[in-house]
């Protein structure tokens, strides 16, 4: 079965990779630094390596704060891990934009 094979490459190298908290809104979100990288040069691949480095890392709750849209982060976060995008109807695409700078 080859969908098992799959999943136990995926465990290996899930241990090896990070969690990090993404604090959107006041909402958490947590996923691995590894689906951040996916898209090189954005803000979130950044974010994988600068921590304490980055403005909005905050040390007292080990997670990153942006003052944006949850809801709309949702969609990006999506985009990240499955290279699909879909946008909420309720969701305007300016504050996409702007999540997603």
């Amino acid at each position: 079965m080859e969908f098992i094979k799959r999943d136990r490459e995926t465990s290996k190298s899930k241990k090896s990779d990070k969690r990090v908290k993404l604090n959107i809104g006041g909402e958490l979100f947590e996923s691995w630094i590894s689906t951040l990288e996916r898209i090189p040069g954005t803000r979130l691949a950044l974010l994988a390596h600068l921590q304490e480095a980055d403005e909005s890392w905050d040390k007292e709750r080990d997670e990153f704060f942006f003052d944006r849209h949850a809801g709309a982060f949702i969609s990006i976060l999506h985009y990240y891990r499955t290279e699909e995008l879909h946008v909420d109807q309720h969701i305007c695409g300016n504050i996409v934009r702007g999540v997603s700078s």
